[in-house]
């Protein structure tokens, strides 16, 4: 049982380093939260009903690396939040340049003098 806890805490101090792109930072919280919730379906009655059978160190520790990931993910989502928005704007600009239509189409070619 200890040891599923260990590879839980693993993954969350994995889970919340900034290395790598964006995807690869969400797969690994992704994976993370999966894994937890996989552990807590299992194990949620047994440290209910027997919490010597945990460390509270390891117990404490997992609070605190879970609380972590769950501020990482939120700084993520800031993140991602403002690229969507900065995006956007460089979307309009880029079509207010783009988006400018003639005036007049003329079918047949302009008269001289």
């Amino acid at each position: 049982m200890s040891n599923d806890l260990d590879k839980l805490i693993e993954k969350a101090s994995a889970a919340c380093l900034a290395e790598g792109e964006i995807d690869e930072q969400i797969d690994r919280i992704e994976k993370y939260f999966n894994s937890f919730s996989e552990w807590m379906d299992i194990n949620e009655e047994v440290v209910d009903a027997h919490p010597e059978s945990y460390s509270l160190d390891k117990l404490s520790e997992l609070n605190d690396k879970h609380q972590a990931v769950i501020r990482f993910a939120k700084i993520l989502k800031d993140q991602t939040k403002k690229d969507l928005i900065a995006q956007h704007a460089r979307g309009k600009g880029i079509m207010t340049y783009t988006d400018f239509l003639p005036k007049k189409i003329r079918v047949t070619k302009q008269r001289k003098g």
